[in-house]
């Protein structure tokens, strides 16, 4: 059986999930995610503006019934990519996320995902052109598809 490999491009408003092909290590998309209410009181200051909120901006405040939008938005992708490993779709994962988010998604993902995260890559992509998103996991595709 050959290898799957997932690569997660997130930040709090948008999310891209893509699989890289087994010959020719292309990736395609699979899955795009927009979160409509992570840009509400986080544009312009956030991921999804090229700057990061601060961890109090993202992280629900103690005592808070309602987790914020971004932690909404990283418990979807959460229970997305469980269900597509619970299925066997994929057998290892890239993450790419700005530092902020990244930490929140760290905290959401279930331990049987976060086995199969491959590597962690600090950027912020989920908006750029595919063969943005493949230049950052190239050499790595590179030596899982020899």
């Amino acid at each position: 059986m050959e290898t799957a490999i997932w690569i997660l491009a997130a930040d709090c408003s948008r999310a891209r999930v893509f699989e890289a092909g087994r010959i020719d290590r292309q990736l395609y998309q699979l899955k795009d995610f927009v979160n409509r209410n992570g840009g509400s009181g986080l544009r312009g200051q956030d991921c999804s503006a090229g700057g990061e909120a601060s961890s109090a901006d993202i992280l629900p405040a103690r005592g808070s019934a309602e987790p914020h939008p971004a932690r909404r938005f990283a418990r979807q992708l959460a229970e997305y990519l469980e269900k597509a490993r619970s299925e066997q779709r994929y057998d290892g994962l890239y993450v790419i996320a700005p530092s902020r988010f990244l930490g929140v998604l760290r905290a959401t993902l279930p331990q049987t995902v976060r086995k199969l995260v491959a590597e962690e890559i600090d950027k912020r992509v989920s908006d750029s052109r595919v063969e943005e998103i493949e230049a950052h996991v190239r050499d790595k595709l590179r030596l899982v598809y020899r």
